[in-house]
């Protein structure tokens, strides 16, 4: 690939993102099984249920307790109090989120397959955005990375992948800087990119989402060759 050259697509596309309803068991609106009971996470398929209608703003105690069919009382129970459940469902729906970006990539054209991660990452936000705005957006302070060390050190698996592809990227010259100095800022910078132009779209700037994708993938094809080498 020719430095500064806009993203190239890999020759085989990964596997279309799996729809991630967060649960590991079947879950009835109002019903509460005996062998759910049984373990605090089983407590967690209300909530993500309500989670995905509703949004972060309906994770009440009573909203979760009135969608599992118990009440508040059972479900202080399980968590001690609404940071706890908030807490398990970071938890659960970041592995979620991580199933769907991190995945073994194949070697060479990093370039290309760093356009695939950004794609996942956006297809991710807009096929689950309540999931995404519990992640991103609220400000619970449950495992999120501070800069400039979790961002070094690669804390975050999801993060670590889109580092190590920009550092990739940086060894065959498509984008300028150091792979062990600046590799981590220059994929900060790009997140932040991805994520200022998802929370444009979910705002309702973009009405129509096969614009915004294409928009998006342009956008980053910008970005890139920006800071490309010359």
């Amino acid at each position: 690939m020719h430095p500064g050259a806009p993203f190239a697509r890999p020759a085989s596309a990964p596997p279309s993102l799996p729809v991630a309803d967060g649960s590991s068991a079947p879950y009835l609106p109002g019903v509460l099984t005996t062998v759910n009971r049984r373990r605090g996470d089983d407590m967690l398929a209300p909530a993500l249920a309500l989670l995905r209608r509703e949004g972060p703003s309906a994770l009440t105690m009573r909203n979760v307790a009135q969608e599992a069919g118990v009440t508040a009382t059972a479900l202080y129970r399980h968590f001690a109090s609404k940071d706890a459940l908030v807490q398990a469902l970071v938890r659960e729906v970041y592995g979620e989120f991580r199933k769907a970006l991190v995945a073994e990539l194949p070697a060479g054209a990093p370039a290309a397959w760093l356009r695939v991660a950004a794609e996942r990452y956006v297809r991710f936000a807009l096929e689950h955005p309540h999931y995404y705005r519990l992640l991103f957006v609220e400000p619970h302070g449950f495992g999120i990375d501070r800069y400039p060390d979790d961002f070094v050190n690669g804390k975050s698996p999801t993060f670590r992948q889109l580092r190590d592809l920009v550092a990739a990227c940086m060894r065959e010259g498509v984008l300028a800087g150091d792979p062990s100095r600046d590799a981590p800022d220059v994929a900060l910078t790009i997140y932040a990119h991805l994520h200022g132009l998802v929370m444009l779209y979910l705002a309702g700037r973009f009405p129509q989402r096969r614009g915004f994708e294409r928009f998006a993938g342009e956008s980053l094809d910008r970005l890139v060759k920006g800071i490309g080498a010359h």
